[in-house]
């Protein structure tokens, strides 16, 4: 259920501009991150591997990624650089359990959208997630994501 007050009215505001789709890119998704973003009627799509992101990003526009700092085969880089070339940018959130200024500061100056720590808290990822979405809407779905070696 969502919570009372400015997080209804954000949800009711994002329901009517086509809710977000939220591509989780980790090896395993945590059922507590899917849990947040059912209650919140998003579709979610899971990669576990950046190869897998790549391949679903081929075939349908994605407005948010969530992916977990590493995964088997690469990492949240590797994503960003991988998104970098789309018309139209999903914004890049990434998360980590260990979640520090260093990795914010280090996604945030190599064009990713923002970090989110585990264990998640159900209003800051949809704080999070709406504001990406939000952000990716207002740029029309071409929102720069540029990465920065």
């Amino acid at each position: 259920m969502p919570h009372p007050g400015s997080d209804k009215r954000l949800s009711s505001s994002l329901r009517q501009q086509n809710s977000p789709t939220v591509l989780a890119a980790f090896p395993s998704v945590p059922p507590e991150l899917r849990a947040i973003l059912g209650r919140w009627d998003w579709a979610l799509h899971e990669a576990g591997s950046t190869a897998e992101v790549a391949r679903i990003l081929r075939q349908r526009r994605v407005p948010v990624i969530i992916c977990d700092r590493s995964l088997a085969d690469g990492d949240w880089r590797d994503i960003l650089h991988s998104i970098a070339s789309l018309p139209s940018a999903p914004r890049l959130i990434v998360t980590a359990a260990d979640a520090d200024d260093v990795l914010w500061a280090d996604v945030l100056n190599r064009g990713g959208y923002d970090v989110l720590a585990q264990p998640f808290r159900e209003q800051e990822v949809i704080r999070v997630v709406a504001s990406a979405f939000r952000q990716w809407v207002a740029d029309d779905g071409r929102g720069p994501a540029t990465p920065v070696d």
